[in-house]
């Protein structure tokens, strides 16, 4: 049916006013693709002139030549086409989509195709950010470090989660899925988890525009049977079936809670022995619950020597026997009782529904356990240690009161101990020097002897004399402390090396003036290398400032050395030797002994 737009029954209005004022494009192109008819809203939207209407190709606009030939043989071939998508070209380069619903019709004498077109370019350009958005948000869902995960909080299952979570636990995401929140998470973490999500779907029922992100550390179930601590970030909302799920992120944080629990472990552990330590020791006492732990026993332990130790030995070898008693108490201490360090050689058992006789038990487990340490150790200085108990019966009585009871005990027994055991760190340390350095064996008796023999030249009495016996033996017990490189160095020493062979006055002081045998020979040992002109050391004294034992060693030494010979020097004869004391008299030496020792002693 052929039908002019400006002819045609009559229904009111004319068709041509209808087509104009339409909202949409309408136009008309024939068998060639030239526009015969274009409203307003299409001249405006393909930016055509009035006046080319019959010489623009509708053709020339299409982006896409394959799609256009679809839609034109379906038209021609099948009377019509709709909601036909077009991504169109005007003349000034404007890409615009449009979407047409066709049909061919009779217009000026020939097959012609009407189309009423729809601009859609805004909604093309929304759906592209929207998929450029979508594809963003699934590039970073999908391969983000963090599992991103769906929980639907009705029917208590996974709805979603990112491939991440295989990396994080090993369990694929497939089996997740199928998993129950029990399975997700360690049994430790389980009822913590419930709770804490039924709170936030709760809060999110009561007002769901007032919820805020919830964060909670859960331990999750790895498939080898492990946990991994992650941090979780939750949110809830409606989804479309009008069910509340949980949208929530969990992040790696084991490296973070394995550096807490170093920092936490550090906080209340001693960092050499691995016991727990005074912080701790003080918190559990004010944590625990004697009523229900009595009778409540405390042991307070001190090791014996233990600064003689470090001043003979070194502090490594004073740690490694605190090591050694720590490793003592972990073997034989029971589940349930607690070990700490107090203080430098202190350390404090508390024994939960322990009695005086289960108390003495342990402290007898501990010795016999201090006695094969030793014997385990025989190139180690003797592991000594002083214990004292009190028990607690009723809740009435003070802990501060049972304490002291303990420490008193403890006191007692060291006080009763303590001096033998001295006596034996000093005769290991003169053992020891004397295995490492046989000569200085020899050497220290020869000086003991002389010395005496001087004392006696002198007319000293038997203790006087005694005592330069001791002196003269112990006089260099302070190179114990002294590295054994450098006291057999045959070649010069450095200034360093010199500097370190001078401080064994001081170790020897150090180590022989708290026993108390040894006390009144410890100021003589610490000056015997001090010159009578004060040019000595370690303090410069001078003339009667130095210790008559002192005086005496210093020429007892030097004589022996010279006709002995030592590591630095070779033997040479008496005579020679006393030539070098009477070069010495005055300045080194005092002039009274070296006159003595030359004309009554060695003669």
């Amino acid at each position: 049916m052929e039908e002019s737009l400006n002819g045609g029954p009559d229904h009111g209005l004319p068709l041509q006013y209808i087509m104009e004022s339409l909202p949409e494009a309408f136009h008309i192109i024939d068998a060639e693709g030239v526009i015969l008819y274009a409203n307003p809203k299409c001249l405006e939207l393909y930016e055509v002139r009035p006046e080319d209407i019959g010489k623009q190709s509708f053709f020339s606009y299409w982006a896409e030549e394959n799609k256009r030939v679809h839609w034109f043989d379906n038209i021609m071939n099948g009377g019509r086409s709709d909601g036909f998508e077009m991504r169109l070209k005007n003349p000034s380069g404007k890409e615009i989509w449009t979407v047409a619903s066709s049909i061919t019709i009779q217009y000026q004498g020939q097959t012609c195709i009407l189309s009423t077109v729809s601009d859609i370019t805004e909604k093309k350009r929304l759906e592209a950010d929207l998929k450029r958005n979508e594809e963003k948000y699934s590039l970073l869902t999908e391969f983000t470090a963090d599992v991103i995960w769906v929980y639907n909080l009705w029917s208590e299952r996974f709805t979603y989660l990112s491939p991440s979570y295989f990396e994080l636990t090993g369990f694929t995401v497939e089996e997740g899925l199928a998993n129950k929140l029990s399975t997700h998470v360690m049994q430790e973490s389980y009822a913590a988890t419930r709770e804490f999500l039924e709170k936030s779907q709760n809060d999110f029922l009561e007002d769901p525009s007032a919820q805020k992100n919830c964060l909670m550390e859960v331990c999750l179930q790895c498939k080898d049977g492990n946990g991994i601590w992650v941090e979780i970030s939750i949110k809830n909302r409606y989804n479309k079936d009008g069910e509340i799920e949980t949208v929530g992120v969990s992040r790696n944080i084991e490296e973070r809670k394995q550096a807490e629990n170093e920092i936490r472990y550090l906080s209340y552990h001693d960092q050499l022995t691995g016991l727990f330590n005074r912080r701790f020791y003080e918190e559990e006492l004010g944590k625990m619950k004697f009523q229900k732990n009595l009778p409540f026993a405390l042991i307070l332990c001190d090791i014996n020597v233990i600064k003689l130790t470090n001043d003979a030995f070194g502090h490594m070898t004073g740690d490694d026997l605190l090591k050694r008693f720590a490793d003592v108490l972990t073997g034989e201490l029971r589940s349930g009782d607690v070990a700490a360090r107090i203080g430098g050689d202190e350390f404090v058992l508390l024994l939960s529904k322990t009695d005086r006789t289960g108390a003495e038990k342990l402290a007898a487990c501990i010795r016999e356990g201090i006695e094969r340490s030793n014997a385990e150790n025989p190139d180690s200085p003797i592991l000594s240690v002083s214990f004292g108990w009190a028990v607690k019966d009723n809740a009435d009585e003070r802990f501060e009161a049972i304490f002291l009871q303990a420490e008193e005990r403890m006191y007692s027994q060291k006080l009763r101990e303590g001096d033998a055991r001295k006596k034996e760190m000093v005769q290991l340390v003169l053992q020891k020097l004397f295995a490492r350095e046989r000569w200085e064996l020899v050497h220290s008796e020869n000086v003991g002897r002389l010395s005496m023999a001087i004392g006696a030249a002198m007319g000293l009495e038997i203790a006087a004399l005694e005592q330069l016996w001791a002196l003269g033996r112990l006089h260099d017990i302070g190179k114990i402390g002294i590295s054994e490189k450098i006291l057999n160095k045959h070649e010069a020493l450095s200034q360093e090396e010199w500097m370190e062979i001078r401080r064994h006055p001081e170790i020897g002081y150090q180590i022989l003036r708290s026993v108390d045998k040894y006390a009144p020979i410890a100021e003589a040992v610490l000056s015997h290398h001090e010159w009578y002109d004060g040019s000595g050391y370690p303090r410069k004294l001078k003339g009667q400032e130095i210790l008559l034992g002192a005086r005496i060693v210093a020429v007892a030494e030097a004589y022996d050395k010279m006709v002995s010979g030592d590591s630095f020097s070779k033997p040479v004869s008496r005579a020679v030797a006393a030539s070098e004391l009477l070069a010495g008299s005055g300045t080194q030496f005092d002039p009274e002994i070296v006159e003595l020792f030359l004309s009554e002693v060695i003669e």
